[in-house]
């Protein structure tokens, strides 16, 4: 299987503007993941980051079976 050369690229910042380096390796991870290539800097998406941070979904979950318990019923909702 050949393999495909992935070269980097700069890529200029959504947020403040700055251009920013994505390397050969990183724009394969995102690719191997099916992601999109990030469009903010390092320094932006950590602050982004900061000001919404991840869902905790184990916490969703568990307020909507308290809300909801008959729907929850042996952990697959009807």
């Amino acid at each position: 299987m050949d393999r495909i050369e992935v070269k980097g690229e700069s890529i200029e910042c959504w947020d403040c503007g700055a251009s920013f380096y994505l390397t050969a390796e990183e724009a394969e991870w995102f690719d191997r993941r099916g992601l999109h290539k990030p469009r903010r800097c390092p320094g932006c998406r950590k602050a982004r980051h900061k000001r919404n941070p991840p869902t905790n979904y184990d916490e969703i979950i568990a307020q909507a079976k308290a809300l909801f318990p008959n729907d929850y019923r042996q952990g697959v909702r009807q």
